[in-house]
């Protein structure tokens, strides 16, 4: 049980008429409403924020930003208030401030997986991909090997240019979900991209054995007989991936008129 005095009493009950008054569309007295709260009590951390957001709803991003500042000096805690700046920041542009509200807001809570996300996309829009990635490294700590944590990495990796880290990655998923061939196909395609045939081969392997039914199998190992100069080969390939059933029409014609 908190105790509450008369003033403070009053101060609640002004705030909820204040919210009363916005919700309403009655900008202009709320805000006066507001107004009045912070001459009672001006470490009023909650006016300050709904203030904030009323300001932002305008266009007023400055001063939005101003008083959003103001509540997180008196309430440094308050995750919403955290947020709220973090989206000023996002609107405005300001990359530099944005990373730090985002690192601001991990470190309040730091076992929330989203914000996390949200951190390591505050690096990349700055291209900071080091820092990016090594974020990411924190969620794979916490929540292990998952498709949109290695995919993002790789991506980051690839973006800059090493391209032997992104497929590290695409790997170790594969391995880590080895029922799952969408992974090795990635993988293999990389593979084939940077011309190292022997570890396509090696993932198109792996997915024949544990999917021998994949529609699309036989036309990526064909793919791969014509990269090291075996047409006999990728003939055969096509003619199994011809025949089966659950291959498309539309994708038969597009290998025919290839």
């Amino acid at each position: 049980i908190v105790e509450r005095n008369d003033e403070q009493l009053k101060t609640e009950t002004m705030m909820i008429d204040a919210k009363m008054l916005a919700e309403t569309g009655q900008d202009e007295e709320a805000a006066r409403r507001y107004g009045e709260i912070l001459s009672r009590d001006p470490q009023n951390a909650a006016a300050l924020y709904e203030l904030s957001r009323m300001a932002a709803s305008q266009g007023l991003a400055d001063s939005a930003i101003r008083l959003s500042l103001r509540a997180i000096e008196l309430d440094g805690d308050n995750i919403w208030y955290a947020l709220h700046l973090a989206t000023l920041y996002r609107l405005t542009n300001q990359t530099k401030e944005y990373i730090a509200a985002w690192q601001r807001i991990v470190a309040l809570k730091p076992d929330v997986i989203d914000y996390h996300y949200e951190l390591s996309n505050a690096y990349l829009m700055a291209k900071d991909y080091k820092n990016a990635i090594a974020t990411l490294n924190r969620v794979e700590k916490m929540v292990g090997i998952t498709e949109p944590v290695s995919t993002q990495k790789a991506k980051l990796w690839t973006a800059m240019g090493r391209n032997d880290k992104a497929m590290q990655e695409m790997e170790a998923l594969a391995k880590s979900l080895p029922h799952d061939s969408r992974y090795n196909g990635i993988l293999a395609e990389m593979y084939m991209s940077a011309k190292d045939y022997d570890k396509a081969k090696e993932c198109y392997d792996r997915i024949l054995a544990e999917n021998p039914d994949d529609e699309y199998i036989h036309v990526s190992l064909a793919e791969y007989y014509k990269a090291v100069a075996q047409p006999r080969k990728a003939y055969d390939e096509l003619r199994i991936a011809m025949g089966q059933k659950s291959l498309s029409t539309s994708s038969k014609l597009h290998i025919l008129t290839n």
